[in-house]
């Protein structure tokens, strides 16, 4: 139709993130570096990227917060922690069973709650009474955003499975493909998802330091 005639600079983030993979699995490279690849992407252009990434032949490296994206997409996964790395052979499932978790976002208030007792009898023992006192009052506001957060994600996260467990379903397929507000809710769930992740990231880093 008219959009091939378009320029690329009034496509909208979601069709400059689609044209920017298709003209990257064109090329002929052997490794490909790719940073929330499905942020902006409807789940249709998710599934059709999903199926070229299966069958490239290279490698691939990935940092990604969808689940459901990286589910049986990785052979390794490389957990950061502490300046320091850890690989684990097998897929994002594996890994967080390996870890006793259900959720990427538990990982991350696992690692912070570790951080937290790290500092804890440094920072006391430094500060006065009063200056503890202030610093306690902030540290629990910060807290309390950061609770506030990891409800928001957890929620977004279920309405997410939830929509994704309609979609696989033979018997509610149909009927939710057929609702075009169906798709357009799927899509603020992800974009509200991916926005308070990088909130929580910021209040966490604050929280650390």
């Amino acid at each position: 139709g008219e959009d091939i005639d378009k320029y690329v600079k009034v496509l909208s983030g979601g069709e400059k993130s689609r044209l920017a993979l298709a003209k990257m699995l064109l090329e002929p490279y052997n490794l490909l570096v790719l940073d929330e690849p499905t942020n902006h992407l409807d789940l249709k252009s998710k599934d059709i990227l999903k199926s070229a990434l299966l069958q490239f032949s290279g490698s691939i490296i990935i940092v990604s917060h969808d689940r459901d994206f990286l589910s049986g997409l990785t052979h390794k996964v490389i957990e950061f922690k502490k300046a320091a790395t850890k690989t684990i052979l097998g897929d994002v499932n594996e890994f967080l069973e390996k870890r006793k978790l259900e959720k990427l976002s538990e990982l991350n208030k696992s690692t912070l709650s570790s951080g937290r007792k790290d500092n804890k009898g440094v920072s006391q023992n430094k500060l006065d009474y009063q200056q503890r006192k202030e610093a306690e009052k902030a540290k629990r506001k910060i807290e309390n955003k950061l609770k506030k957060l990891e409800s928001e994600i957890e929620q977004l996260e279920d309405a997410i499975t939830q929509m994704d467990a309609q979609l696989a379903d033979p018997e509610t397929h149909e009927k939710v493909v057929s609702n075009p507000d169906f798709f357009t809710n799927y899509e603020n769930h992800k974009k509200q998802l991916h926005i308070i992740m990088e909130q929580w990231e910021e209040v966490a880093e604050m929280l650390e330091n």
